[in-house]
């Protein structure tokens, strides 16, 4: 048995207190990482769509490729995101 120890030095990222949401500001969301279904992306899709249409300022970036990029875009024009 082996013990990895992988963490971070949390002193180097200070806790920083956050504002609650005010409902004017957009919520921002990132995605990184490969675009294949398993990783959920047409669901962050579907779900800024969502809140969009709830009069919700959302904001979804995604930065990736793969496979299913055309049919994510698709999804995202469709759906008056992109």
């Amino acid at each position: 048995l082996s013990v990895l120890r992988s963490g971070l030095d949390l002193a180097r990222f200070p806790l920083v207190e956050r504002v609650p949401w005010d409902g004017r500001r957009p919520i921002e969301l990132l995605f990184v990482g490969r675009l294949v279904a398993k990783k959920g992306v047409g669901d962050a899709i579907r779900a800024v769509a969502g809140a969009r249409l709830a009069g919700v300022p959302a904001r979804l970036t995604i930065v990736g490729d793969g496979p299913l990029r055309p049919d994510l875009a698709d999804l995202a024009a469709g759906m008056g995101l992109g």
